[in-house]
């Protein structure tokens, strides 16, 4: 009798300690729908709480960036330009390791344009320099297609201050709808460097521009709208060479966490053509 009890008390904790992580991250999921309910009604006080227990919760997680990240979204309109990269900087040294961080970025970036938060244009780029020192950024393997601006440049814009602080935007083997008015240069410290830079202007046939996130509703998961079909010229035509390819950054995975590379050379754009 003392030998059965003695190992039901040894296997009992364990047990329960097998079942605490499912049982977690669906309590998990049930607050980030609540919180989402909440923020879908505008009570907002509410559902930063919601959110906040999640992030303190689980730590380090999926759920705790998609909880942080609808945090900063709720709050753009209140805050200044610096509080919000300080937290877009907070959100990239924490979850750097998640696959999910590209996508969750993407939405904060949203939230800031529909905020009127962009005071040019750039509807997918938007590079401004104030006061003294360069900006230089580097799009490699990029699809830009389908975006609009308000004012300049539908896909890129860039407004650099003085010869002191010089605003540029480098697009290399990217894949760019070439519209009259898809990039703008704001004035003479301002430029976009995209000529003989194996660029493509060819539409890059998403499975689906009407259902971005797919049926589940979710970001980088395979039935997203903005994966590519087998017909897209994007495929097999990225870069794997230059000093600025993907390998070079150690990006093994595409958005969804498929290998970032399959069949001979890297595909444009953020998932990956799997044929299988």
């Amino acid at each position: 009798m003392s030998n059965k009890f003695s190992l039901i008390t040894v296997l009992l904790p364990v047990f329960l300690l097998w079942q605490m992580p499912g049982r977690c991250f669906a309590d998990a999921v049930s607050l980030l729908e609540q919180a989402q309910s909440y923020k879908n009604s505008g009570n907002h006080q509410l559902a930063e709480q919601a959110y906040n227990t999640v992030a303190a919760t689980y730590p380090g997680t999926d759920h705790a960036l998609t909880a942080k990240s609808e945090v900063t979204i709720m709050s753009i309109s209140a805050k200044t330009d610096s509080q919000i990269q300080a937290e877009v900087d907070s959100l990239k040294a924490e979850f750097s390791a998640l696959p999910q961080l590209p996508a969750v970025l993407c939405n904060i970036a949203a939230g800031y344009a529909w905020a009127g938060r962009y005071q040019q244009g750039g509807g997918a780029v938007y590079a401004k320099t104030t006061g003294s020192g360069h900006c230089h950024t580097i799009l490699t393997n990029c699809i830009l297609w389908g975006n609009t601006a308000a004012n300049n440049g539908h896909e890129v814009c860039c407004d650099g201050d003085d010869y002191n602080s010089i605003a540029k935007v480098t697009l290399n083997y990217c894949d760019i709808q070439d519209t009259t008015d898809w990039m703008f240069e704001e004035n003479a410290y301002s430029e976009v460097d995209y000529l003989n830079n194996y660029n493509r202007y060819d539409n890059p046939t998403f499975v689906s521009i009407a259902s971005p996130k797919g049926g589940d509703n979710e970001w980088a998961t395979g039935d997203d709208g903005f994966m590519i079909q087998n017909t897209s010229d994007c495929i097999g035509n990225g870069d794997d060479v230059t000093g600025w390819a993907w390998q070079d950054y150690n990006i093994t995975e595409d958005i969804t966490g498929n290998d970032r590379k399959i069949g001979s050379d890297v595909d444009i754009g953020a998932y990956e053509y799997d044929p299988d």
